[in-house]
């Protein structure tokens, strides 16, 4: 089963990542209101949700995708969805071509050599359709038309699936930059 088939998983998934709009895009940051990179917004929504257990992230430069074949953006969200997903969930990967579902993750790739270099989250349309929620330079988290531009790019399709016996109440997720702020550590 999808796991953002269940409303109420959904409604708490839906808030946390739709409280990041408008912060500005920022390299390998992944803090509320002050910077996020398009993997690292997703994975931070993810953490903060209850979804990831945890997230870690090696360096590497802004423009690595002009200069290798390795595919940063899909090795460390993979890594992720297999080792750091609550338990009871996990990734399921899906055709490029698949049909789209709320939460669906998605993985693009902008360049002429082909690396996945973008990802973006599913998100559905007051009109019954579907845009994506992502970061990207120069607009942030924002909202983007979900069009042939984009599904020409795609790469990879992932979706959460949970069982039908997850617990509803899980412990909460390591602090996060925007709690140590309000906690008074940021000056």
């Amino acid at each position: 089963m999808n796991y953002f088939d269940d409303d109420t998983a959904w409604e708490a998934f839906r808030r946390e990542a739709e409280s990041w709009l408008g912060t500005p895009y920022r390299h390998l940051q992944r803090c509320k209101g002050r910077g996020a990179d398009c993997t690292l917004f997703i994975g931070q929504a993810l953490l903060d949700a209850g979804i990831l257990t945890r997230l870690e992230y090696d360096y590497y430069p802004r423009d690595w995708h002009e200069h290798t074949g390795d595919e940063y953006v899909l090795e460390a969200s993979h890594r992720h969805m297999r080792d750091h997903l609550r338990p009871g969930l996990r990734m399921v990967s899906l055709a490029p071509g698949a049909s789209l579902i709320r939460g669906d993750w998605l993985a693009f790739s902008t360049t002429e050599r082909g690396v996945t270099n973008h990802c973006g989250l599913v998100w559905p349309c007051g009109e019954g359709g579907f845009r994506m929620l992502h970061a990207i330079n120069g607009r942030g988290v924002c909202f983007a038309r979900l069009g042939d531009w984009w599904l020409r790019r795609l790469t990879r399709h992932f979706r959460i699936a949970g069982e039908a016996d997850i617990p509803q109440g899980m412990p909460p997720s390591p602090p996060s930059c925007r709690r140590a702020k309000e906690a008074g550590a940021w000056a």
